[in-house]
């Protein structure tokens, strides 16, 4: 797909889409790739669907001269019956060449119909320039002409400069010793902050809540995977989450009673298991219960 093409998708919330179809896109900014310096890889995804879905990105084996540099991040909006999502990865290119773009893999969970879809971007292949061709296109001074180098310093100068230096670090350390020590709270751990999120959380009181309720769950959950084993993706999958549980060391009764919850999470809102608020009542007990019993520690 065109840079254009996916410039419409990111950026135009007008965009036509035939009824009930998606797209999906990737590009890379800037489009023009040198060695050493950062570049984005963006995904764009654009559904006209009644109601706002859940989008699954299954996330490529990164092939190789990609250097990531941080997490990735990610936005959706729901506008008029068109949903928008995009997503970015950032990475450094560690050699000159040829640098392939894997293609991504996104399932379109639909909650109207209850529903998967899944499509699959097109791989992209860029061009990674040299260094040193980078520094050949950054502008010259005006005329290209030859600019002196900075005056030095007299002797007397840098004596001044030097007592001004030692005279703000006695300052710094005096008022490093004067000043009163106060304690730091340790960092609250994983679990404890997925506590007090389930204890914020509350219990279904009528059949019409159930789903909502159990989408509040499966978000609570999933940040406490992310949080308790790194992970570099926001929502992880199911299956992503239950891996990562197991390799983190997460206890055994904890980390078996989140797959659990997530599990029940998705069969009630994408395959449409029935659900009664006493069971989701007795769910998010069963998992009050186990934090407070120290499971994951």
């Amino acid at each position: 797909m065109s840079r254009a093409a996916v410039a419409l998708l990111l950026l135009v919330p007008a965009v036509a889409v035939a009824g009930d179809a998606w797209t999906v896109a990737t590009e890379t900014r800037p489009e023009k790739l040198v060695v050493g310096e950062k570049f984005e890889v963006w995904l764009a995804v654009l559904a006209e669907v009644p109601a706002e879905p859940e989008v699954e990105v299954q996330e490529p084996l990164w092939g190789p001269g990609l250097v990531a540099t941080s997490a990735s991040y990610q936005s959706a909006d729901q506008q008029s019956g068109r949903y928008r999502y995009s997503k970015c990865w950032q990475f450094v290119a560690d050699a000159a060449g040829s640098l392939s773009i894997p293609p991504i893999r996104v399932v379109l969970h639909r909650r109207d119909n209850g529903t998967a879809e899944t499509k699959v971007t097109e791989a992209l292949t860029k061009s990674v320039a040299p260094a040193e061709e980078a520094d050949r296109r950054r502008p010259r001074a005006a005329g290209g002409e030859h600019r002196e180098p900075p005056p030095r310093t007299t002797p007397a100068q840098r004596g001044v400069m030097a007592a001004l230096l030692g005279l703000a670090g006695l300052t710094a350390l005096l008022a490093g010793v004067l000043r009163r020590p106060r304690p730091v709270p340790p960092e609250p751990t994983a679990e404890t902050r997925c506590a007090a999120a389930l204890d914020g959380l509350r219990a279904p009181g009528a059949p019409g809540e159930v789903e909502a309720f159990y989408a509040a769950l499966a978000g609570v959950l999933r940040g406490y995977v992310v949080a308790r084993c790194g992970l570099a993706v926001e929502a992880p999958t199911t299956r992503e989450a239950a891996a990562a549980l197991r390799a983190g060391g997460c206890a055994e009764a904890l980390g078996a009673a989140v797959v659990q919850a997530l599990e029940t999470a998705d069969r009630v809102r994408f395959a449409r298991d029935a659900s009664s608020p006493a069971e989701a009542a007795a769910l998010l007990g069963a998992l009050r219960e186990t934090l407070a019993g120290g499971g994951g520690r």
